[in-house]
C-alpha cells in the first residue's frame, strides 16, 4: 500500500486495517514496522499518521507513539473502555503525553458522549 500511495506523490491519503483476531503480541510487532514505514512516508509528504485504536493497544504502543517525528492522532480519545474509568493506566499515560510531550499528538474527542452514557447512574 505505501509503495502505491508513494506514485501520485503529497497528494494521496490511505487507511490500514488489521484483523481484530490477530494476537496483541503479534499485532503489535505488525503495527510497529508498519508504523516505521509510515512515519518516514508521512514525514516525507509533510502529513500526518491517524491512529483508531482500541485502549489496550496504544498503551502497548505508547512508548512508541511518544517517539514519533510526526504529528499524529488518536482517534476517539484512543477508545479507553468507559467502565475502567479514568484511573486506568493507559489512559493515564495518554495524558502524560498530553501535558507533558512535545506537542505532536492530538486526540480527537468525537465520541464523548460514550463515555457519560456509559458512567451515568
Amino acid at each position: 500500500m505505501l509503495d502505491a500511495m508513494q506514485k501520485p506523490g503529497p497528494v494521496c491519503s490511505g487507511i490500514a486495517d488489521i484483523d481484530h483476531s490477530t494476537p496483541d503480541v503479534e499485532l503489535t510487532w505488525r503495527l510497529v514496522k508498519r508504523i516505521d514505514r509510515m512515519e518516514t512516508c508521512c514525514a516525507e509528504f509533510g502529513r500526518q499518521l491517524d491512529f483508531l485504536l482500541p485502549g489496550r493497544l496504544t498503551e502497548i504502543l505508547m512508548d512508541r507513539l511518544t517517539r514519533l517525528k510526526v504529528n499524529f492522532t488518536l482517534a476517539h480519545m484512543s477508545m479507553f473502555a468507559a467502565a475502567n474509568r479514568p484511573e486506568q493506566a493507559g489512559f493515564k499515560k495518554l495524558l502524560y503525553l498530553l501535558q507533558h510531550g512535545d506537542g505532536r499528538c492530538w486526540v480527537k474527542l468525537p465520541v464523548v458522549y460514550r463515555w457519560l452514557v456509559k458512567l451515568a447512574p
